[in-house]
């Protein structure tokens, strides 16, 4: 399980508490009396009792007990709370320097804080090297259509920081997917629209079910990609966060998030590139009739 350091650990203590009430107090974050900083751990999912106990010191503490049960996925709440734009309207521009003082350290941690700019929020995301999949889909424009391109982006931002929701997105990265190239072709999507039955009825329109005309090995690597969906969806269902949680999220472990990831852009690539060769030569065929078309009229056919 993957921590903070302890130097994030202390920074974050001081920018939520914004420091002791000393007069020497050099704290350039918002002071929050004891009270509120309980409040702001019950926020996060924690309950928490200052007492009497000295507001830096006590929240340091808790911040280390989570970090040392719940490792990222923990802390993430913890971050995404603090940098949550509608606290921070009368005063923007300190959010943003918080946020460019917190990823200084968070970079030797591999994780930085972004701007979404459709959302208009800052998240906690995980830096890090780009699968040569997922570098393929980045260079795709089919894989920027907005809706396609918003589902991927969490996906990938959320897998550490909150894994439910990153296999949810994978998810329906792969249904938007299904749902966009049965709008190219101008066919129906199926009447379950789940995963499994959209991608079913992508790869028939595509002619790449198992039983076409195809040859045996080729049969079981497309009966293979029809498994990923359904397991897909399986996580889904029981690991997301789509249809509410039925276990504790913290026990949703990261690695189960990069699994669906992984499956899912695999998927989607297949598919896409297809879709695509399918598309190029019904194009091409389309040229080659016309040609042929245009060799056999001889000029004395053509009436005037």
């Amino acid at each position: 399980m993957k921590k903070f350091s302890p130097q994030v650990i202390v920074f974050l203590a001081d920018a939520i508490t914004g420091g002791p009430s000393t007069p020497d107090n050099q704290s350039p974050w918002p002071y929050r009396a004891g009270w509120k900083i309980a409040r702001f751990f019950k926020e996060c999912g924690y309950s928490f009792t200052l007492g009497q106990s000295s507001r830096v010191p006590w929240t340091e503490e808790r911040l280390e007990e989570i970090n040392k049960k719940e490792g990222i996925i923990g802390i993430a709440k913890i971050v995404n709370r603090l940098i949550d734009p509608r606290d921070w309207i009368n005063n923007p521009l300190l959010l943003k320097k918080l946020v460019i003082e917190l990823n200084k350290l968070l970079f030797y941690d591999g994780y930085e804080i972004i701007f979404k700019k459709d959302e208009k929020k800052y998240l906690l995301r995980e830096r890090g090297s780009i699968s040569p999949i997922v570098s393929e889909i980045a260079k795709k424009s089919f894989f920027q259509i907005e809706s396609i391109k918003k589902d991927f982006d969490r996906a990938l931002a959320s897998v550490e920081t909150d894994p439910a929701d990153s296999i949810t997105s994978s998810c329906s990265f792969v249904e938007s997917i299904c749902k966009h190239i049965l709008d190219k072709l101008g066919k129906p999507y199926p009447k379950e629209q789940t995963i499994n039955s959209l991608v079913k009825e992508v790869m028939r329109n595509l002619s790449l079910l198992p039983q076409d005309k195809i040859e045996e090995d080729l049969k079981r690597f497309l009966g293979s990609l029809g498994n990923i969906a359904q397991c897909v969806g399986n996580l889904r269902t029981k690991l997301g966060d789509a249809h509410g949680h039925t276990i504790n999220p913290s026990s949703v472990e990261p690695i189960y998030a990069k699994v669906a990831i992984g499956a899912a852009s695999t998927l989607a690539l297949f598919l896409v590139e297809k879709f695509e060769g399918k598309i190029s030569s019904t194009i091409t065929e389309d040229r080659e009739d016309k040609i042929n078309l245009d060799e056999e009229t001889d000029i004395k056919d053509i009436p005037f």
